[in-house]
């Protein structure tokens, strides 16, 4: 299983008022000695890396951000695998598919993704390398909201289904239509798992689109099994570890039952090192545990959240997701994610 970092959207960079953001992040990750990274490649890059000062141009597609001396750069490096969080400059950042879709939507969105994946497997031909195009935290897409139990008309499988299926098309084709010893895959991500069998009226990724579509790779945001759902930080680190054990070994196996054969992965999990942490709790040892479990279930990746971090409990007071503090030292999680095997 290889392990990465994600990095996207932190609230500073180190070296401090570089202007370079995307890189530094990118640096911290591969000089870590990490072959995985997870990067955002999207219509909204300014906010993705916004303290990234400068671009050598200005992109209006994916394959051209990815072309930009700064992404590339990010790219080009010796990783084994870079995934990408995607969304087209086509048609945005937003849910754009639940309101009114069209054919002609569709066909962009299938156009924009095929030309990237066509690009990276021309582009990094003769490097053996794998790159995975995601969506994100699909569930919440699904709803449109961050409410657990928000209603989700049937009307939106329909639609859902028909913008996860273009995208996964582009990239069959692209992979079709290009001789290249890279890989490039299509991955959902599915975030909301732990409810999907205890309130079967809400609407998620697993039962509803189960069947309708079938990805390269499934990606799992896996806060829901690992702090939220069952029973956030416990009343000590055991508690914690004897409730999560369970709930993220079953939302795992939901998975490979709602996917069968299809790789999963777990895209983004991680944990606040800041004034929310109780405690007692050892973030070293929720990391151990979680990897443990997810290397015996037989996912191919594990991308902690993420380099710098992308959240504050106060101005200039970082909640605590990252693995590289502002001031260039190493988090707990950093240290116990470099020390995975």
């Amino acid at each position: 299983m290889r392990k990465g970092i994600a990095h996207t959207a932190g609230k500073y960079t180190y070296p401090a008022a570089s202007g370079t953001q995307l890189i530094d992040g990118v640096n911290a990750i591969f000089n870590a000695s990490y072959n995985c990274i997870k990067l955002y490649c999207t219509a909204g890059y300014l906010t993705d890396y916004p303290l990234q000062s400068s671009w050598s141009s200005t992109p209006a597609n994916l394959t051209a951000l990815a072309s930009t001396t700064q992404m590339a750069a990010a790219l080009s490096k010796a990783w084994n695998t870079v995934i990408l969080t995607c969304f087209t400059f086509a048609n945005g950042t937003t849910n754009w598919w639940r309101v009114s879709p069209t054919a002609a939507k569709y066909a962009a969105e299938y156009t924009e993704i095929y030309n990237l994946a066509v690009y990276l497997l021309s582009t990094y031909n003769g490097t053996g390398r794998k790159f995975v195009l995601q969506n994100w935290e699909g569930d919440w897409a699904f709803m449109d909201a961050f409410v657990a139990d928000t209603y989700v008309a049937r009307e939106m499988v329909d639609r859902y289904s028909a913008f996860l299926g273009h995208r996964q098309r582009a990239v069959s084709d692209a992979r079709k239509a290009t001789a290249s010893d890279c890989q490039v895959l299509m991955a959902v991500e599915v975030n909301r798992v732990t409810d999907a069998m205890l309130y079967p009226h809400r609407r998620r990724i697993i039962t509803d689109l189960a069947g309708r579509i079938t990805p390269d790779m499934i990606s799992y945001s896996a806060y829901d099994s690992t702090i939220v759902d069952q029973g956030g930080w416990g009343a000590d680190i055991t508690a914690w570890t004897n409730a999560t054990t369970p709930v993220f070994t079953k939302a795992l196996r939901q998975i490979q039952l709602a996917f069968p054969g299809v790789p999963i992965q777990v895209g983004e999990f991680g944990f606040p090192e800041g004034i929310e942490l109780p405690p007692g709790r050892n973030v070293g040892t929720m990391i151990n545990t979680v990897y443990s479990i997810a290397n015996t279930a037989g996912l191919v990746n594990f991308i902690y959240w993420q380099v710098f971090d992308n959240e504050e409990t106060s101005p200039s007071v970082p909640r605590g997701y990252y693995t590289v503090k502002p001031d260039g030292s190493s988090s707990v999680a950093g240290t116990a994610m470099a020390a995975l095997p």
